[in-house]
């Protein structure tokens, strides 16, 4: 009997504990972002390399279970906004702007509609290994990716003056406008 009432005593203080960090982290959730680098084939294991195949399955995971994945955009308004996003709630980015980012991951995000976002080096646009402006502008007119700058040349900017922090980042700027 005593065993009972203590296991009792046991599954009810588990049941509160468990109750209260459900509703505490339901506050605090922190969307994810999901960032990718190379979507490529290959079977080098390379830290910022996903294969087309994991990179579908991964898309897919995303779409079974549930989630929401939203806009950059959406993301930024609702935390300057204060918002509290639902639990599931993700978001999906590209750095750099690999052509390969154009050949596996664009079809992939146009086909399931997941929205994501590019952020590019404009100064690369067009560089051997990186896209060019008629495949950024066919991925802005599928209209899942939006695009954002990611500097003009991929310049660590804590290391470079201030003048050329304002070039990376007003000049790429200026470019992305131009161009999109």
């Amino acid at each position: 009997m005593k065993i009972l009432r203590r296991l009792c005593v046991f599954f009810v203080l588990l049941g509160i504990l468990v109750g209260g960090a459900a509703l505490y982290l339901s506050e605090k959730y922190v969307v994810p972002i999901i960032m990718y680098h190379h979507i490529s084939p290959g079977t080098l294991v390379e830290t910022d390399r996903v294969s087309p195949e994991n990179f579908r399955i991964q898309m897919n995971y995303l779409l079974r279970h549930h989630y929401n994945v939203i806009p950059f955009d959406e993301f930024v308004k609702g935390m300057k906004a204060g918002k509290k996003f639902s639990y599931k709630t993700v978001v999906i980015t590209f750095d750099d702007g690999y052509e390969d980012n154009f050949t596996y991951a664009f079809p992939v995000l146009q086909q399931l509609k997941l929205p994501a976002i590019m952020f590019i080096c404009p100064g690369f646009a067009g560089k051997k290994g990186f896209m060019n402006w008629d495949q950024i502008k066919t991925i802005q007119a599928g209209g899942v990716v939006s695009f954002g700058s990611h500097t003009m040349t991929h310049t660590y900017l804590p290391m470079v003056s201030r003048e050329q922090q304002e070039y990376e980042i007003l000049e790429s700027k200026r470019i992305l406008e131009q161009e999109l």
